[in-house]
């Protein structure tokens, strides 16, 4: 009887046993859910080069950089391929999520769709707009996307010119000096054959296809147009300064209409330009001032105190110009050798034409330092050459052809065949060239090589490569 009892209680003992070990077996095993992400979080396309245009524009590819919509389910390129070009057979590599993919399939146009296995190539030449259709690990919602590959269309190093739609141009004038203050407001200086000298004013337009469009315009006081020495208007630290041929200096606020010669020198024969420096607070004036039959270089912040270097009096050499010249001035805030101001053209003191550019600037001492480029034969010598600075050169505008110089002058080149001035825009001299803030080259108006009216329309240009990205 008692061993009965044992052996019952042995088995009770074994089935508990049992049944815990069970428990503890099941416990270790559990089910997960299949991954449901099927976004494409990366896209990058590489390609053989098979002519010599792919030679020059695919490496490009290795440093394209794709976005990806997740919200449109688009991907493309912000920055433009090369111009010319042309995709062929392309490797595309996907990157998903860490947990992975069930499959990917390709949606061709008129919805063939095939499986991708990653490593076949696509052909963007016959199928310009693929769609890839992700299939998560769970099956379930897949997604597709557009892959949209993006070429410039136009040639990035091409000067696109086109005339400018003008209302209310002034008329009636001799003529023209344009000057754009604070990017934002064109001010026209026309002299009439009243003797008097009128101003125009016009808002830049923010978009390329809004008219420019001008106010009435307004006879300003003091100044004459028969006297005044029209290149010398300049705009500096927000007013307005001027010189007469009776060396008197002129300035206004910068409404410019309202002029005056208080407590201005009148010992000024031109304004050279702006002389900059590092420090916007210590920008100044070059003035050209003359003392007994001799000229010579002074710096003023107000055409009222002129500055000299007591030890050396700047004096100006011969075939300087004294007027008639055009002048640029480079800024760079970072570097001093960068401040620049450069005069081209214009008539020395002896009444002769040249085609020389000279660099002026001022050393961390306050010398001015003045050097003039090689004797120069690329273009003529002759009245009305407009310098202007655009892309990292300076540029000059004469005989209806661009010359440019990558040293201030130094070395002048023609332009090349893609930077060359519209057909349409008539030969002329004189003109006001302007650069703003969106790379935009305005041209105005110009005296015509055949006739005497003055030119009264305003072309814009810009190299394609330099359009603002949006």
């Amino acid at each position: 009887m008692r061993l009965k009892q044992i052996t019952k209680l042995l088995f009770i003992v074994l089935l508990v046993s049992g049944s815990s070990s069970c428990n503890d077996n099941s416990s270790e095993y559990s089910t997960s859910e299949l991954s449901g992400d099927a976004q494409i979080y990366s896209f990058k396309i590489a390609a053989k080069p098979y002519t010599a245009i792919d030679t020059v524009n695919y490496p490009a590819l290795l440093t394209t950089g794709f976005a990806i919509n997740q919200f449109s389910k688009l991907i493309y390129n912000p920055d433009s391929l090369p111009y010319r070009t042309t995709l062929k057979k392309c490797a595309v590599t996907l990157g998903y999520a860490s947990s992975g993919i069930g499959k990917v399939e390709l949606i061709y146009p008129k919805d063939s769709i095939v499986d991708w296995n990653t490593s076949d190539s696509i052909d963007f030449s016959t199928y310009l707009y693929p769609k890839f259709r992700i299939t998560p690990l769970n099956g379930k919602d897949p997604k597709e996307y557009t892959v949209k590959i993006l070429v410039h269309q136009e040639d990035p190093d091409t000067l696109i010119w086109k005339e400018k739609t003008v209302t209310n141009y002034p008329a009636s004038f001799n003529k023209q000096k344009t000057i754009l203050v604070g990017d934002s407001i064109f001010y026209t200086f026309t002299t009439g054959a009243d003797n008097k000298v009128y101003l125009s004013k016009a808002k830049k337009p923010e978009r390329t296809e809004t008219p420019l469009v001008y106010e009435t315009k307004q006879a300003v006081s003091k100044l004459n147009a028969s006297t005044l020495i029209l290149e010398s208007v300049t705009f500096f630290n927000g007013k307005f300064y001027a010189v007469d041929d009776s060396k008197q200096g002129y300035a206004a606020d910068s409404d410019g209409i309202a002029w005056s010669d208080d407590g201005i020198s009148g010992n000024l024969t031109n304004i050279a330009g702006a002389l900059p420096t590092t420090d916007v607070t210590t920008d100044s004036l070059l003035v050209i001032t003359e003392k007994e039959g001799k000229y010579y270089f002074a710096k003023t912040s107000d055409l009222k105190k002129l500055v000299f270097r007591t030890e050396e009096q700047y004096e100006v050499s011969m075939d300087f110009p004294l007027s008639e010249y055009s002048s640029a001035t480079n800024f760079d805030r970072n570097n001093l050798n960068n401040c620049i101001l450069a005069i081209t053209g214009g008539k020395n003191t002896s009444g002769f034409y040249n085609n020389l550019t000279w660099s002026i600037k001022t050393t961390s001492d306050n010398v001015l330092q003045i050097a003039r480029n090689q004797a120069n034969n690329v273009f003529a010598a002759k009245s009305g050459i407009s310098t202007f600075l655009y892309d990292k050169y300076l540029y000059a505008l004469t005989g209806n052809k661009l010359y440019k110089t990558a040293s201030y002058g130094y070395k002048w080149g023609a332009a090349p065949n893609k930077e060359i001035l519209d057909a349409g825009i008539p030969e002329a001299s004189g003109q006001s060239v302007i650069t703003d803030s969106k790379n935009h080259i305005w041209i105005f108006g110009g005296i015509p090589d055949a006739g005497t009216a003055p030119i009264q329309k305003v072309w814009t240009g810009r190299i394609n490569r330099l359009r603002p990205k949006l």
